[in-house]
């Protein structure tokens, strides 16, 4: 994806922290941020087509995939269903 394009279509946007009143966006280790005061019921259906649910369930995964990684000792609080699909490829080779 090119942020720097979506940047020019949205110069409110910004790369950063999850900010309150935006439609957030992860991109990598920072979030892209919209204000959704700006943005029309249709371009916030477009948006989230290309880029995918807003930040809010990306967060929550993330919170629990590091908890079940034990990469965080902290139990999240269960705030809606959420599904993990897990599996282990154990060789690259073809049966």
């Amino acid at each position: 994806m090119d942020i720097e394009k979506l940047i020019a279509l949205f110069p409110q946007a910004n790369l950063g922290e999850k900010q309150a009143g935006a439609i957030s966006f992860r991109q990598g280790d920072a979030f892209l941020n919209i204000p959704a005061a700006e943005l029309s019921e249709k371009e916030r259906k477009i948006l989230e087509i290309f880029l995918g649910k807003t930040a809010d369930f990306e967060v929550e995964c993330g919170v629990w995939q590091d908890y079940l990684t034990k990469k965080s000792n902290v139990k999240p609080i269960k705030r809606g269903k959420i599904r993990f699909i897990q599996y282990e490829i154990r060789s690259l080779e073809p049966s």
